[in-house]
């Protein structure tokens, strides 16, 4: 979620401040009480742990069409399908289902990066964190992992170039 002024940063809190009295494991907020603190939020569809690219991947045609709908519902043309490519194997063909929905739908699309760390250089630095974190080590073979070493503050070329595969003209 983004803020457009000071109602979706006050929402935003609000949000945030909900996610932890429904927290199990991790954080999370329903679709009801989005719904309610939308205004002046901008909604995009997320990375793969997302609704709507884990619909994707499960191969769920329906929770795909809900969780799409949903978004879509709530936040109007302030709902952005959400394109990533970190290199992991599967996000191309999410990317390329991401993108029909998104025409289908008439869904606005955006390129973004998940950024854990400033520097592609960061990386391993990252990995030493999380290990501490988690309390494993850098030779545990069952370690929390990214996997892979993309998760840092892209520019526009190295962004341009990492989805240059879906096409020149899907961002013009």
């Amino acid at each position: 979620l983004l803020c457009k002024n000071k109602t979706g940063w006050l929402n935003l809190i609000k949000l945030h401040n909900l996610s932890y009295h429904n927290f199990y494991h991790k954080p999370r907020i329903n679709y009801t009480d989005l719904e309610k603190y939308s205004e002046g939020l901008i909604c995009l569809s997320a990375c793969l742990g997302g609704p709507i690219s884990k619909s994707i991947i499960n191969q769920d045609n329906h929770a795909i069409v809900a969780h799409t709908n949903t978004l879509k519902n709530i936040f109007k043309d302030d709902f952005y399908i959400e394109l990533q490519d970190h290199n992991i194997e599967i996000q191309r063909p999410v990317n390329n289902i991401l993108i029909q929905i998104a025409k289908s739908n008439n869904i606005k699309l955006i390129a973004t990066n998940d950024s854990h760390y400033v520097n592609k250089d960061d990386a391993f630095a990252h990995q030493v964190l999380l290990c501490k974190q988690t309390q494993s080590k850098i030779s545990d073979d069952k370690k929390m992992s990214f996997g892979v070493d993309e998760f840092y503050l892209k520019n526009t070329q190295e962004m341009r170039t990492q989805l240059s595969y879906l096409g020149s003209d899907i961002f013009e």
